[in-house]
């Protein structure tokens, strides 16, 4: 990443990505084919919700106690990306990451 810039994350809401079918409270053991699909592995799953944001995400990143994505983009930046105006405001799982390079709080000896 350039000194200065950022870069904006979002893992989306799990039913817009997996479909109607999707249980977000079903935590039983996912089939290794398919949880590959989803994650991209199939050892090693975490969800979270957005109370555990700043225990979570916010031990590897400095995140702002009080989240805004209206701070970082406008309006129809974010209805032209079909970000959900419930992902705008207070952290969430769904929540967008605004981030740049001092923001990874975990470095290299």
């Amino acid at each position: 990443m350039n000194s200065g810039a950022s870069e904006a994350c979002w893992t989306g809401r799990f039913r817009e990505i997996w479909g109607e079918g999707y249980d977000p409270v079903d935590f039983d053991p996912l089939d290794p084919a398919d949880a590959t699909a989803r994650f991209g592995q199939d050892d090693h799953v975490r969800r979270f919700g957005g109370r555990d944001v700043q225990q979570t995400l916010g031990m590897i990143f400095r995140l702002p106690e009080r989240y805004e994505l209206t701070d970082s983009f406008d309006e129809p930046t974010l209805i032209s990306n079909s970000i959900p105006r419930v992902v705008w405001q207070g952290w969430c799982p769904s929540s967008v990451l605004v981030l740049d390079k001092a923001d990874l709080l975990l470095r290299g000896a």
